[in-house]
């Protein structure tokens, strides 16, 4: 049986290949370098000189903005541009140059304990920022506004940010490919004819060609780490319930988030635990360990090379490798006993992710695609689609059609599947203990091309696994392939270890680079 899922998978991958032969031929080296030295610092860089007084907010806003109008036009990251940023950094600016050190927010919080002063940020479609679309990539929903900020983007706010732009997605979060019949595609900014990852696939090709700094992220089932990868920056989904998810489209029942999980998306290792922080405000506290600076050398690591699962395209040569030059490092600069481990049951990823989000979700995808309006047929509007006259994407007509036909969670077959959830869930989380942390291939192979996403589904539970162990995740970037495309590791840690996640992904970044941008920079 074995054999026959492996020459399946090779004639999906060889349709593959040759689709994007033809039809997306290589684009690289197409995103134009930066013009502005602001473009290259971290946030907490920023946040710094600003409370100094060396640089402006308004000066780092107008310059993303810029970035913005020069690289979008090529990329499709941003479906709109928040102009009332620039009063936010003018506001900053002015009551530092009244008050100095004394000079206070809006909520009376002294400018200078605000860990995130002046730093832009974007975010994806889905979560609501206050006079700015809503639309999550639906066609239903295209004139819909939201009223109020989301919980998250609240938070942003009072640790200083400034909220400048919203980002492209898939329709409704549920694909792996920021596409919808809305706002149109995105492209990974180090090849345009390949994908740049989804659901927050315009956060993470933002992130990539400078004309984002931070994003805030959500992760269903690797929405954060899949963009994060394929265009070479990091990515980290939280212990879950630790940052409040209201605000959300489509919403999460806060009852059964189990496998969700909002997180930051940051250019550089160092940005992610201060955004971390900010996104979760006071709940912050539920990560008790957070600002503990860990030992690495007292640390337990653990890898695994891919699960040699037949449905998923074979492990590529140069991820394989990354993944070892991590193990190599941390084993000859800490001397931690790296040891590999196989869990078997990570072949069973996909029927467990089905059957975890069948768990999850209150209202099915087919009405979700309505607006909660109906309840269309995805059959039916499948036969649309294939005649052009659906206003759906096929990934969302493909997940409808999933739901339609797999069975009930009540189903002995889904019964078992999340029986065997819960088993390894308890092998995982007992093999890393208190001191534990494990690596993994970011993905399988470098991003693909345009259209062919859904012949290579599969290839997700890759990131999807960590979801289903419902553990903290981080995916780090470690270099590019002889292509140039991105190669990476996860780093996963047991619930409430974040920080060991944090501390390894900045180690990471020390020896290997972090993120290569896809354009000639000059170093300032």
């Amino acid at each position: 049986m074995d054999l026959l899922k492996k020459y399946f998978r090779f004639f999906l991958d060889l349709i593959a290949y040759y689709y994007g032969l033809i039809f997306y031929p290589d684009k690289k080296g197409y995103v134009p370098p930066i013009d502005d030295q602001l473009l290259l610092l971290r946030a907490t860089e920023i946040s710094d000189k600003i409370k100094r007084k060396l640089i402006k907010a308004e000066d780092v806003i107008t310059a993303y903005l810029k970035r913005i109008e020069q690289t979008n036009p090529l990329i499709n990251s941003v479906i709109q541009v928040r102009n009332q940023a620039i009063d936010d950094a003018r506001d900053i600016d002015e009551r530092l140059a009244t008050d100095g050190e004394d000079a206070v927010d809006c909520y009376g919080t002294r400018l200078h304990e605000l860990p995130l002063l002046g730093v832009p940020f974007t975010c994806k479609d889905s979560v609501s920022i206050k006079g700015m679309g809503w639309v999550s990539g639906l066609v239903a929903r295209k004139d819909i506004v939201a009223t109020d900020d989301a919980a998250v983007i609240r938070n942003m706010r009072r640790a200083g940010a400034i909220p400048i732009a919203l980002t492209n997605i898939p329709e409704l979060l549920f694909w792996w490919d920021a596409h919808n019949n809305v706002f149109g595609r995105t492209k990974n900014p180090y090849d345009a004819s390949r994908i740049p990852g989804g659901s927050a696939g315009g956060d993470a090709a933002s992130l990539c060609c400078c004309s984002s700094l931070i994003a805030v992220g959500s992760d269903l089932g690797g929405s954060i780490r899949i963009p994060a990868y394929h265009c070479g920056v990091f990515g980290h989904k939280a212990t879950s319930k630790v940052i409040p998810i209201e605000g959300k489209n489509p919403p999460i029942n806060p009852e059964k988030e189990i496998i969700f999980s909002f997180g930051p998306m940051t250019r550089y290792a160092s940005d992610l635990k201060p955004m971390l922080k900010a996104m979760a405000g006071p709940d912050i506290r539920k990560l008790a360990k957070i600002d503990l600076r860990p030992d690495l050398s007292k640390l337990k690591v653990y890898f695994m090379e891919g699960d040699n699962d037949p449905l998923k395209t074979s492990l590529h040569p140069e991820m394989l490798q990354a993944l070892r030059i991590v193990v190599t490092h941390l084993k000859e600069k800490f001397g931690i006993n790296c040891i590999k481990y196989d869990f078997e049951e990570f072949k069973y990823t996909l029927p467990m992710l089905k059957a975890s989000i069948q768990e999850t979700r209150s209202v099915p995808m087919s009405v979700e695609m309505t607006d909660r309006k109906g309840d269309l047929n995805p059959f039916i509007e499948l036969a649309k689609f294939i005649s052009g006259l659906s206003e759906h994407t096929l990934g969302a007509i493909a997940v409808a059609i999933n739901e339609r036909i797999v069975p009930s969670p009540s189903s002995p077959l889904q019964q078992a599947n999340l029986r065997l959830r819960e088993e390894l869930k308890e092998k995982f989380r007992n093999l890393l203990g208190d001191k534990g942390v494990f690596l993994y291939p970011s993905f399988p192979e470098p991003p693909c091309k345009h259209g062919t996403t859904l012949l290579k589904v599969a290839n997700v539970t890759y990131q999807s696994i960590f979801n289903v162990l419902d553990v903290p995740a981080t995916q780090c970037p470690v270099g590019l392939t002889s292509d140039g495309l991105p190669l990476g590791v996860q780093v996963v840690s047991n619930p409430q270890n974040d920080h060991y996640c944090l501390a390894i992904a900045e180690e990471i970044e020390r020896a290997f680079g972090g993120w290569i941008p896809p354009f000639p920079i000059e170093k300032y």
